[in-house]
């Protein structure tokens, strides 16, 4: 038999070995795999699209207003602006320049796109700094309750009960009439009192993880508390704690925006979406108002807003499950 022959016949079955190409696929690791199946939905890239689009805008807002649109966020000339005035209303200054104001102007003639692209720098400042703020402290809270139990997890109970029942719309109705609320203030009082959902998520989350077999078997190789909770804790409750991300950074957001509404929110010069509401629902029934858009602007940022964040925390939330298949 001829060495040709001997080849042709050492694997007469055709059985497909470790070398062959349709065995070769590539592995990728936990992080990969998630943000793979994160970006393969048509409906998170859409999302994350849309809040990348909207925190550009806002970042570029200085660019926005003084280049493409001429104006400021709070330019009104007494001699030549026009209070309420429609979508698409010109104004022609005393250098002989023109301003369009393609979304109208408001009740002292400022100009509606302008304030619109400036206010939502605040709005989200506001929504991931209370949600810094909540994962800093409500995260290790919850872990070292769930995971040590005993007197610490008392202690953690105690201030938890304590926080829940204080009256936060009072607490804040006081705080606005004694300080300045600005950005930093309602952040730090937003995130100091809304910590305790995010908390008790995660204690709940570590109590029913810390008798599972990788935890003993991680004890038993001798790891150590922190790498317990670092290592094989936290990453199994990431999934959960990316929903209460998103959740948290639309909660402030709304908060902010209700907390204006009602008038206790940041004063002037600041401005948010919020902010803008409250200024311009009182001129509603305004005969004069010939500008929806004083409105209906904000109203559809927050809405938009809220959205992608919900939608890409429940995007996350899906990608990031450890139960799932890679």
């Amino acid at each position: 038999m001829s060495q040709k022959t001997i080849e042709t016949d050492a694997n007469p079955l055709n059985v497909v070995t470790a070398k062959s190409p349709r065995l070769q696929r590539k592995s990728y690791s936990y992080l990969e795999a998630s943000l793979r199946r994160f970006m393969g939905s048509r409906l998170n890239v859409a999302s994350l699209a849309l809040f990348v689009l909207i925190a550009i805008i806002t970042a570029l807002a200085p660019l926005i207003s003084g280049t493409l649109l001429n104006t400021s966020p709070e330019y009104f000339s007494a001699a030549n602006s026009i209070a309420y005035a429609p979508p698409g209303n010109s104004e022609t200054l005393r250098d002989g320049s023109t301003i369009i104001h393609w979304l109208g102007t408001d009740d002292l003639g400022r100009d509606t796109l302008a304030r619109l692209v400036h206010a939502g720098g605040a709005s989200i400042s506001i929504g991931l700094l209370v949600t810094l703020i909540i994962i800093l402290i409500g995260v290790p809270v919850g872990l070292l309750s769930g995971f040590l139990g005993g007197w610490v997890d008392d202690l953690a109970n105690a201030v938890i009960q304590i926080i829940n029942n204080i009256p936060s719309l009072y607490l804040f109705l006081v705080l606005a009439g004694i300080f300045r609320p600005n950005l930093i203030f309602l952040s730090l009082i937003f995130g100091l009192l809304s910590w305790t959902p995010t908390a008790r998520q995660v204690r709940g989350l570590t109590l029913s993880l810390r008798s599972r077999d990788f935890t003993l078997a991680a004890i038993v190789m001798g790891a150590g508390y922190m790498r317990l909770m670092l290592v094989h804790l936290l990453p199994n409750i990431v999934s959960i704690l990316l929903v209460l991300i998103g959740t948290d950074i639309a909660g402030a957001m709304l908060g902010e925006a209700a907390l204006s509404y009602l008038g206790f929110g940041i004063r002037d010069p600041d401005i948010s979406w919020g902010k803008m509401l409250s200024s311009s629902s009182q001129y509603l029934t305004y005969r004069g108002n010939h500008n929806p858009f004083l409105i209906i602007g904000p109203g559809v940022m927050i809405f938009l807003t809220v959205l992608s964040v919900y939608l890409i925390a429940d995007g996350l939330r899906d990608a990031f499950d450890p139960t799932l298949k890679q």
